[in-house]
């Protein structure tokens, strides 16, 4: 087994050219503006430390949306409280493009990064290296999350950083219907709202498709086909197994290889829920979920096995 397990009840419980960089001080608390060279392109970063930590720690990349940047990626989902409290480091990379108007390449969006072919990817990994070698973060629980174009990211860091990353959480993002299975494992928490419209969990094209871009196009896949994706990517023998409640119902694979869920809200929109809104594009957040908590709680179960 590759990852430590996420209980039923433990997933549940919280429902109301490569860059280098040579071994440095340990972080300065609190946060703190990063910048690294990374394939050649200049990249930023915002760091959030708790001053009670002391060396490598678990960490949490949190990929903003298309169009966003990483301040609003860190406002909306809340989670320097969190890391606070639990006692994790809590990045948030930045995407590339003209002024404060960031995406990401997630293959088949969005926008600059796509259409310029910027090798986020790339990025990621190199980030994730010069966070173990800084010794800030632990690389046996490097954990990625994002919204939007951020989850859409998400999936692909899952993909093709199997080796690097323990778990991942795309929240009312989609998949594309092409990708080839994944290379091993990885515990994967999809969040998809029911009432979303620009990234709908029917899949098509959505509303609000400015960020798109004509060359690569390709409508999105629906969200079971993303749950069906990780299913067979983490080895699942059994069939998911559904949980409904007035909030969300919990779709959850049996006998995998890594936790696999997919929590679907029915009355969520295209937001972070139980967070703040991304941008003035965004829709207003549900609150009866707390996403930021739930991802953490599944986040602190895996372990990446070396």
């Amino acid at each position: 087994m590759r990852h430590a397990g996420l209980a039923m009840a433990a997933a549940m419980m919280v429902i109301s050219a490569c860059a280098s960089a040579e071994p440095t001080a340990p972080a300065a608390a609190g946060l703190t503006e990063h910048q690294m060279l990374s394939r050649g392109a200049e990249r930023s970063y915002l760091t959030y430390t708790p001053r009670s930590l002391k060396g490598p720690a678990p960490l949490v990349l949190m990929l903003h949306g298309g169009g966003g940047n990483s301040e609003n990626g860190m406002t909306m989902s809340g989670f320097n409280t969190l890391a606070e409290r639990e006692g994790f480091v809590a990045v948030y990379p930045e995407g590339s493009g003209k002024r404060r108007f960031k995406t990401w390449n997630a293959g088949h969006c969005c926008a600059y990064a796509l259409e310029e072919r910027v090798d986020d990817v790339g990025f990621i990994s190199d980030l994730i290296d010069r966070l173990v070698a800084d010794g800030v973060a632990d690389p046996s629980r490097v954990y990625v999350t994002g919204m939007s174009n951020g989850a859409m990211m998400t999936y692909r860091i899952g993909r093709e950083l199997p080796h690097k990353v323990a778990a991942i959480a795309p929240v009312v993002g989609a998949m594309f219907g092409d990708e080839v299975k994944t290379g091993a494992p990885v515990a994967a928490l999809i969040i998809t709202g029911e009432q979303d419209t620009r990234v709908p969990a029917s899949g098509g094209n959505g509303s609000g498709r400015g960020l798109r871009s004509a060359p690569n196009d390709r409508p999105y896949a629906p969200a079971d086909y993303a749950l069906s994706y990780w299913l067979k990517s983490n080895a699942c023998s059994g069939q998911a197994q559904a949980v409904s409640t007035p909030a969300y119902t919990l779709r959850q694979g049996t006998g995998c290889e890594a936790p696999t869920l997919w929590y679907s809200l029915p009355e969520g929109g295209h937001a972070w829920p139980g967070g703040g809104r991304g941008t003035r594009r965004s829709d207003i957040p549900v609150e009866n979920f707390d996403a930021s908590t739930l991802i953490w709680e599944f986040f602190s179960a895996q372990k990446l096995e070396r």
